[in-house]
């Protein structure tokens, strides 16, 4: 029994020398000051963020030519998609998936097919984002300004199944008052704007496009000679913006976020067509503009 007692003397003896030498070193440890000030902004990236999420997303082509009053105009039909978004720390992961019999996609057009993916990192100072979207099957929406009578006698839209479109789209921007503002705060639950705030922003991006038809998409030979019969069109965009973000703080949990971004873009692209071997060649300078609002509830457990 004597011998029972050293045993348990000797394992507490061990296990409190352990505790004093671990709070010992927890006492010299030091803590990084804050890159931003906490009577704006409140850091949540600890924590584990789920979110439910509705996505429709949908693309269009646009035929145009300037010496006509008609444009082509080409749309996805892509059902909505419903998933689930977590966030945690710099890390933001979205998962959808389409839902038979939720889809709210119209009937009278031909589905699409849609693969998408978004990588977005955020720091204190900089937000990068990588977005790529390939989209198969196109409708001709303004069929009826062709064809006046055309549903007279059809049911459907004019339906491209082959017709393509990828575009790879690149982006970082500098948030000057990022001791202040937090652009985090206005795009992921990671963070909460407690006073309202906005920052000069300034970035670079760049967009890679392209465009394809397997088959003659324009079958009328009026038209032959006034639009581009493609087969493939591939363009890159690059360009600088400038702009500025705000957002409102509401009663603690309430917030109400606007951006607006304008920049300059410099375009060059190729295009192949189908009665002609040779390769069509342009480049043009135009101007870009990014807004962006939203509403919302941003609490301790929930958000919205």
């Amino acid at each position: 029994m004597r011998l029972l007692y050293k045993h348990i003397y000797i394992i507490f003896l061990v296990s409190l020398t352990g505790n004093l030498w671990a709070i010992e070193i927890d006492t010299n440890f030091k803590t990084k000051p804050l890159r931003y000030d906490t009577n704006y902004i409140e850091s949540k990236s600890d924590n584990i963020h789920l979110a439910l999420i509705a996505v429709s997303q949908q693309t269009g082509i646009d035929l145009v030519n300037t010496k006509t009053d008609y444009r082509y105009r080409f749309v996805s039909n892509t059902p909505m998609r419903y998933g689930i978004g977590i966030d945690y720390e710099w890390l933001a992961l979205e998962i959808t998936y389409a839902i038979p019999g939720l889809e709210l996609n119209n009937e009278a057009k031909g589905d699409s097919e849609s693969f998408a993916i978004k990588l977005g990192v955020s720091g204190r100072m900089f937000r990068a984002n990588a977005y790529y979207r390939a989209t198969k099957g196109f409708t001709h929406e303004n069929v009826e300004d062709l064809y006046p009578d055309w549903f007279l006698n059809e049911e459907y839209y004019p339906y491209l199944k082959n017709l393509k479109n990828r575009t790879l789209n690149l982006s970082i921007y500098y948030t000057f008052n990022h001791k202040k503002y937090s652009n985090k705060a206005a795009l992921r639950p990671i963070e909460r704007q407690l006073k309202s705030a906005g920052s000069p922003v300034i970035g670079v991006l760049a967009t890679m496009e392209g465009i394809y038809s397997p088959t003659p998409i324009i079958e009328i030979d009026s038209l032959q000679n006034s639009y581009l019969n493609f087969k493939k069109a591939e363009y890159l965009k690059i360009g600088m913006n400038a702009g500025y973000m705000y957002t409102f703080s509401i009663k603690e949990n309430y917030y109400l976020h606007a951006a607006l971004i304008p920049g300059l873009m410099y375009s060059y692209g190729d295009v192949l067509l189908h009665n002609d071997n040779d390769v069509h060649f342009s480049n043009s300078l135009g101007g870009s503009i990014y807004s962006r609002m939203t509403a919302g509830y941003d609490g301790k457990k929930f958000y919205g």
